[in-house]
């Protein structure tokens, strides 16, 4: 009978043991993954490029420039610029 009550004790006592590990304390939170794509638009924005205007005299080589630079004005407003809002500067001749 030592045996049977042993054997019981073995069976239903341990797991009980193993089983009544108390479990963390956890803290209500929540975790959160994601991307995220922000769409703004720009306050000021300034490039700077080159348009070299070449030709047989000073005034063809002007001309040239000038009107390169009219079509790429033109593309730019096209892109929404207002054309008050856009501007060149610096003239370069390249002559003495």
């Amino acid at each position: 009978m030592k045996h049977f009550f042993l054997l019981f004790v073995l069976f239903f006592g341990i797991p009980n043991i193993i089983f009544a590990q108390q479990n963390e304390i956890t803290q209500n939170y929540i975790s959160m993954i994601g991307s995220v794509e922000l769409k703004e638009i720009a306050d000021q924005a300034s490039f700077y490029f080159t348009i070299k205007g070449v030709g047989e005299t000073l005034r063809l080589a002007v001309e040239d420039a000038e009107t390169k630079t009219k079509n790429l004005s033109e593309k730019i407003i096209q892109l929404g610029i207002k054309k008050n809002n856009l501007s060149t500067s610096d003239f370069l001749s390249g002559e003495n």
